[in-house]
């Protein structure tokens, strides 16, 4: 119960404030996977009409509320304003968690964690949604996310352009997951090229690996092209 009232607490200033990113859908009200699918395919559709190549690139994050350092989390409420008591009981929610491990008749010692959200806890999706909030910063293209699931896609009449603009947004993403202790596993990362000549556009790389292409690719339930 004291969750929810925080949390309703919290949530509303953000909303109300126009703090949280605007292309992310998951864990918000009035938003769904929907909303996301419905924006990402307007946009494909419409540069199709234009006559334009689209990539669409679609990457994971693995055990993303594992990821969630404690530190980084605080630095980032208080650049969104969060100050006083309300971040000392942020701060106070974080601290001091540990875990064990039960194996038939044996268990582990304490093990003290500094990282991580609990699965399953009503502040665990808003305190995901607020560590990832900047991920979108100096991005060009556009950007779609929901909770772990984050699609980058561009459309160009050029194929060295769409793949220029894709590479230095890899490259960005690639700086802010080193910065904030958030890996993408490239091997799951897919490229689903729209173009009448798809042979002119060059293999992606990330994270020092060429991404796999793909024909067809199911982002949250749906199957593209």
């Amino acid at each position: 119960m004291f969750q929810k009232l925080v949390h309703k607490h919290l949530y509303s200033n953000l909303e109300s404030n126009n703090l949280l990113n605007h292309r992310s859908s998951g864990f918000r009200k009035n938003h769904s996977t929907l909303t996301s699918l419905l924006k990402t395919t307007h946009d494909i559709y419409l540069a199709h009409d234009h006559n334009l190549s689209s990539r669409i690139v679609s990457l994971d994050i693995p055990k993303a509320f594992h990821r969630i350092v404690h530190t980084s989390l605080l630095f980032k409420l208080k650049q969104l304003g969060i100050v006083g008591s309300l971040l000392n009981l942020l701060t106070s929610y974080l601290e001091n968690r540990s875990q064990v491990v039960h194996s038939n008749r044996s268990t582990s010692e304490i093990c003290y964690t500094n990282c991580g959200v609990p699965q399953g806890s009503v502040l665990g999706p808003l305190t995901f949604l607020i560590y990832v909030n900047d991920i979108s910063d100096n991005i060009q293209s556009s950007i779609s996310l929901f909770t772990d699931d984050t699609t980058l896609y561009f459309s160009s009449k050029f194929p060295k352009h769409l793949h220029l603009v894709l590479s230095e947004d890899l490259l960005t993403l690639g700086k802010w997951s080193d910065t904030w202790s958030v890996s993408f596993n490239a091997q799951k990362t897919k490229v689903l090229t729209i173009s009448s000549n798809r042979g002119e556009h060059l293999p992606l790389i990330f994270n020092i690996m060429q991404l796999q292409e793909v024909d067809s690719h199911k982002h949250l339930g749906l199957l593209s092209p």
